[in-house]
C-alpha cells in the first residue's frame, strides 16, 4: 500500500467517524410549553379569538392556546408552545410583552419536553 493510499484511507476513516459522532451526538432541540398569565388592555374585544392569539405569537412554529380567564376577567391564561430552545421561548415572551395590547405577562409554569 502506498503512502497516498494509506493517507486517503485514514482520511476517509476519520471522516466516517466524525460523521457518525455528529449523528450520535445530535440531540433535537427541546420543545417548550409555557403556561402564561396575561393581562390585556380592556379594549381587546375577544381575547379568545384565534386571529388575536396568532397575532401575539411572532415566530413561525410558535402558537398561543386559550386556557381560560380569571374569575374577574382581569387576566387570561394562555399556553405558549413552540419548537424551542429555551432562549427562543424567552424571546417569544419578550415579543408578547412588547405588544401594545398586553399590559403584563407572568410565566406560571414551564413544561420543556
Amino acid at each position: 500500500m502506498t503512502r497516498a493510499m494509506w493517507t486517503a484511507q485514514i482520511g476517509a476513516a476519520l471522516l466516517l467517524m466524525a460523521s457518525h459522532a455528529n449523528a450520535d451526538s445530535f440531540v433535537p432541540r427541546s420543545a417548550c410549553r409555557l403556561r402564561l398569565q396575561v393581562w390585556l388592555d380592556p379594549d381587546v374585544p375577544d381575547p379568545r379569538n384565534e386571529g388575536f392569539l396568532s397575532s401575539l405569537a411572532n415566530r413561525p412554529g410558535y402558537a398561543l392556546t386559550w386556557l381560560g380567564a380569571s374569575q374577574d376577567d382581569m387576566s387570561v391564561t394562555l399556553e405558549l408552545s413552540g419548537p424551542g430552545p429555551s432562549y427562543q421561548c424567552r424571546r417569544e415572551i419578550d415579543f408578547i410583552r412588547r405588544d401594545a395590547r398586553v399590559l403584563t405577562v407572568k410565566v406560571l409554569s414551564r413544561r420543556d419536553s
